[in-house]
């Protein structure tokens, strides 16, 4: 059964069901979507799914919240993960761990972290301003992103070549800026969930050619793991270019939407009801 709870709904403290999920989303999932696919999975199962549009009001409504359910939330606000990583310090199980979607966030901290971990990405250096941005990028090809990633993916991003960058400053700083790898063409975009990962080659810059199923080989399977491992997600995406030196990790995304990636579904369900207690999601 789906019990389906959002910001406008009352409640008199936490109700209680073991091995429920309770889905806090940044939006109402459309029909089709991979937590539309999550939520038909779980309830299949014989699991109860509650839904919550924290954005609405900025709270989490922790008075509704399920007591030992699982956490899953996808497209929440800095402000609103915030607030899980301190629920999640209390015992909650969140999915993924607010602290690795947060850490998702801070693109300096990203790349710092798996550098450290020995995860390959392009060098990359930190500048205060756009100025400092535009004498870093003479002479070299680089991608300049906002620091901060929590704004919409693939936005905040400027590519500059050996003239450099734009004058007029795109976006606010500070700034992350990264060496631009040369490489093949083509994005291998890894998805991972749980214990699972799927590839999706993708041309880059986009082209008319549409995206192809792979089968990941051990090599980008490795580095796909090694990025949860050091981050801590575990429904994660990571894009991947093939340089002369070889795989580079170029971007991590929390949470992907799973477009074009037959099984995902089946795969996200599976790792989710495992977190609830149940291995089988009768997928």
């Amino acid at each position: 059964m789906t019990h389906k709870l959002d910001g406008d709904c009352t409640g008199g403290g936490c109700l209680t069901a073991n091995g429920a999920v309770m889905l806090l989303a940044g939006k109402r999932p459309r029909p089709g979507t991979i937590i539309d696919e999550l939520t038909a999975r779980v309830t299949a199962a014989g699991r109860s799914v509650y839904l919550e549009l924290p954005h609405r009001a900025q709270n989490l409504g922790k008075e509704r919240w399920i007591e030992g359910a699982v956490i899953v939330h996808r497209g929440l606000s800095r402000a609103i993960l915030e607030q899980l990583r301190e629920e999640e310090a209390k015992g909650w199980r969140m999915c993924n761990r607010a602290a690795a979607s947060l850490l998702a966030l801070d693109r300096p901290e990203l790349m710092a972290r798996l550098r450290a971990d020995g995860v390959p990405v392009p060098h990359s250096q930190v500048l205060a301003d756009w100025s400092s941005c535009q004498a870093a990028s003479e002479g070299r090809n680089v991608v300049v992103k906002a620091a901060d990633g929590s704004v919409g993916r693939g936005e905040r991003i400027v590519f500059g070549g050996g003239s450099g960058l734009p004058i007029d400053q795109p976006f606010e700083g500070p700034y992350l800026v990264e060496e631009r790898v040369t490489h093949d063409g083509m994005d291998r975009k890894l998805y991972v969930a749980g214990d699972t990962c799927f590839g999706l080659l993708k041309p880059w810059p986009r082209t008319q050619e549409p995206d192809v199923r792979f089968d990941p080989p051990t090599d980008l399977r490795e580095i796909a793991f090694d990025v949860g491992l050091a981050t801590g997600l575990e429904i994660f995406g990571v894009d991947v270019v093939m340089s002369p030196g070889g795989p580079v990790v170029v971007d991590v995304n929390v949470f992907p939407g799973f477009r074009g990636i037959e099984g995902a579904g089946e795969a996200v369900a599976r790792h989710v009801m495992r977190l609830a207690g149940r291995p089988d999601p009768g997928c």
